[in-house]
């Protein structure tokens, strides 16, 4: 394939993803998840972190985790119904 210049990013995502995000061991062996928030949210979710000195992304382990252990139980309660 002469005369097609590769693409110096090629495969970058590909390594990073394969790696475990490189540098950062508390995301080995996770996955990603984003989500798009309007603004006010975001905002009260930063200032959250910072009254409760931590970070967003773990005020969003927390909801989720909350998340689904409410629907665990809600599903443990209809299926002894």
């Amino acid at each position: 394939m002469a005369g097609k210049s590769k693409n110096p990013l090629s495969g970058v995502f590909d390594r990073a993803s394969a790696a475990g995000a490189p540098g950062r061991p508390e995301r080995s062996g996770k996955k990603g998840v984003v989500i798009y928030l309007d603004p006010d949210m975001h905002r009260e979710l930063k200032m959250a972190a910072v009254r409760e000195d931590t970070t967003l992304q773990q005020l969003g382990v927390e909801a989720l985790a909350a998340l689904l252990e409410e629907r665990r139980q809600m599903a443990a309660l209809q299926e002894d119904t």
